[in-house]
């Protein structure tokens, strides 16, 4: 049996977006879905519920603007964790281009990889967090 001939690889670079770029990218927008789930559905229930009796109106007069302002907070940290995502992928364009077949090797697959997941859960955690914005904003609090 013939040997196949040895094919040169190619000089892989390891620039990129760095582990914690990566880890930010994937982990941002899923942290502010939950920080949505905690601290807005968090003030509701306390305002409605404070002891063991369920209020007819919210201890705070402002109950909703102050859900809004956690609410649109937290949207600006998945936008920016949607952002580092976006520019992971854009930086780990090049690795997908030529010489796939080294990727794994070099470790820049792996770069690819992460950044395309970072990329799908910051969308797909974006359309969570608008039905959990919604329904903490539109559905009416204290039994109203």
């Amino acid at each position: 049996m013939d040997a196949d001939p040895e094919v040169p690889a190619p000089p892989m670079s390891r620039a990129g977006p760095g582990v914690v770029s990566l880890f930010a990218g994937m982990v941002m927008a899923p942290l502010a879905w939950a920080l949505q789930m905690l601290i807005g559905y968090g003030l509701a229930a306390h305002a409605c519920y404070p002891t063991d009796i369920a209020l007819s109106a919210p201890l705070w007069p402002h109950l909703r603007a102050i859900v809004g302002t956690v609410s649109v907070l937290l949207w600006i940290l998945l936008a920016v964790g949607f952002f580092i995502a976006w520019r992971n992928w854009q930086s780990t364009r090049a690795h997908a281009a030529d010489w796939a077949e080294y990727s794994v090797q070099s470790g820049a697959g792996r770069s690819r990889f992460m950044a395309t997941c970072g990329l799908w859960v910051s969308a797909l955690f974006a359309i969570v967090q608008l039905f959990t914005s919604m329904g903490i904003l539109w559905i009416p609090g204290c039994g109203a």
